[in-house]
């Protein structure tokens, strides 16, 4: 063993010598008595979600009801009508969806707001991709009401069957496509904002990368005023070193390529990292060219050199840096 890998071999381990919270969704190694967390998604069994999906459970929050997973949909999946109680947002790892908003594929970032319908989402390709819901999934049943939830208490008794298989290792057949799914071609001229509830479809390889500043770019996804919540792809140059900060507000990020070193471990390709509020990172290293998607639900405080805060980067900042690139 070389002793690179020696060394992230024990970065690896101090990082998932902790316990994790009760609203981890006990998949993965939590750090520190604040319930950060980074799970190595590469290593977690995919779960039956029933439907014809299969879920990794990333995190489940009782106390605000959020909830992270990673779901994977075989080719001419369907899945049931619903409304999104809770806001959402996703990103396409590999594959796509065609849903109300467009045709989202692999390196799209889709916004859902609060009340969103979606009639119909359809997976022409095996698709995977994250998705972080902010409430619970109503479906529709036929006589025009709900028939069923799916909330925070039913993604972690998801999780909590993990160990459990099923019977000879049989599995739901996917739902049957309808002829509008048949096609795998992409609807075309999907707009980027496409309802008066704010929804988005953001298609980031159109998008220009821009210079956040101390070697960072980004592309920005979308900034909210109300929450004060703001989503991001980042990208770091092989080398580079994010200056000492603390997160206000809890975050979390998904690797797409390369990695970071930080106070969790090393958080490589498909790992998925946790970050509370109040997490201090004294120095986020990159040792290749890296790109991340990072949720931040709160601002980002950077040290100044006698102890104090030198930087606020807080939703203004970010809709500042997308409004100089219009």
């Amino acid at each position: 063993m070389s002793q690179e890998q020696e060394t992230t071999k024990a970065a690896r381990s101090e990082g998932a010598s902790g316990t994790g919270p009760e609203t981890s969704g006990g998949n993965g190694a939590g750090f520190d008595s604040i319930g950060a967390q980074l799970i190595r998604t590469g290593e977690q069994p995919w779960i039956d979600m029933g439907g014809g999906n299969q879920v990794i459970v990333l995190r489940v929050s009782k106390e605000t009801g959020f909830f992270s997973i990673l779901l994977k949909a075989p080719a001419g999946q369907v899945n049931a009508p619903h409304t999104h109680i809770g806001a959402a947002d996703f990103y396409v790892i590999s594959g796509g969806f065609d849903y109300r908003g467009g045709s989202a594929r692999a390196g799209d970032w889709v916004y859902e707001p609060a009340g969103a319908i979606h009639d119909a989402t359809s997976h022409p390709e095996d698709t995977i991709y994250l998705a972080n819901s902010y409430g619970p999934i109503a479906f529709h049943g036929k006589d025009g009401g709900y028939s069923s939830i799916t909330d925070w208490r039913a993604i972690k008794a998801t999780a909590d069957r993990a160990g459990q298989p099923r019977p000879n290792g049989a599995q739901r057949a996917a739902r049957p496509r309808p002829e509008a799914a048949a096609s795998g071609a992409p609807r075309v001229g999907a707009p980027i904002a496409f309802d008066a509830l704010d929804a988005s479809l953001v298609r980031t390889h159109e998008r220009p990368w821009l210079d956040m500043g101390g070697g960072n770019q980004v592309i920005v996804l979308r900034v909210s005023k109300e929450t004060g919540f703001f989503s991001l792809l980042i990208k770091a140059p092989a080398g580079q070193v994010n200056a000492p900060h603390t997160h206000i507000g809890a975050a979390d990020f998904y690797v797409i390529s390369g990695g970071f070193d930080y106070r969790g471990g090393s958080a490589r390709t498909g790992d998925w990292v946790y970050e509370p509020a109040g997490a201090v990172h004294e120095a986020t290293t990159h040792p290749m060219d890296t790109v991340y998607l990072a949720n931040s639900y709160g601002p980002v405080a950077f040290h100044g050199k006698n102890g104090g805060i030198s930087g606020l980067f807080d939703w203004r900042t970010i809709a500042a840096l997308a409004e100089r690139s219009a």
